[in-house]
């Protein structure tokens, strides 16, 4: 949420360049469906954001790239279809419209289950390169980034501590609070006992 508001805060500040802006941090996706009755492709855009969002599918073994997947092909939706008036269960697919050059990820650990607010605690395997092309509209556009930033969380939805792992021209840091301290891509890949990564930054390279 902080995120969210911070770079709203930023894009809306006087002096801003609203164009060069947006290609640094806006996310676009096209989303198209298909009506199983008349065969209408439906589509449209989506309001453009600062981040990825995405789940985290109830499995052992997963990886980015399923959390990705998942994102970006949303089955089972009762969606209405404006040509032959019918209602149905359908499958809408998302395409990435616009990759900017700073792609934060959000994995969506914390939700409600229950007995209440829960955290998903599972390990993700993310990549230090990530493709983008396999969820993107236009496939011969650069879409290669590479991992620049990690937020991890330990803790519950109420209650918990957040760490940073940066890369710098002088490697990796590690930073908690006021402390920084030196780290590696293999540490970050699987971070403090107790810490779950929630937020993965990549750069367009």
């Amino acid at each position: 949420d902080f995120l969210q508001y911070l770079l709203g805060t930023i894009e809306k500040a006087k002096g801003v360049d609203k164009d060069q802006f947006s290609s640094l941090f806006r996310i676009k996706h096209k989303i198209s469906w298909v009506c199983d009755g008349c065969k209408k492709v439906h589509t449209h855009s989506d309001p453009p954001g600062f981040s990825l969002s995405v789940p985290i599918p109830n499995r052992s073994g997963v990886s980015l790239t399923d959390c990705l997947n998942t994102y970006h092909r949303e089955s089972n939706v009762t969606i209405r279809c404006d040509k032959c008036k019918k209602n149905a269960k359908r499958t809408r697919i998302f395409k990435l419209d616009n990759a900017p050059d700073v792609l934060p990820i959000q994995l969506m650990r914390f939700g409600y289950g229950a007995r209440g607010p829960t955290k998903n605690k599972q390990h993700v395997d993310f990549p230090e390169e990530l493709d983008l092309s396999p969820w993107a509209l236009d496939q011969s556009q650069p879409s290669k980034y590479r991992l620049q930033a990690i937020v991890a969380h330990s803790g519950s939805l109420k209650f918990g501590h957040y760490i940073a792992y940066v890369r710098g021209p002088d490697g990796i840091k590690e930073i908690s609070d006021s402390s920084v301290s030196p780290s590696n891509a293999k540490e970050w890949r699987r971070p403090t006992s107790g810490f779950n990564p929630y937020i993965l930054v990549y750069i367009k390279q």
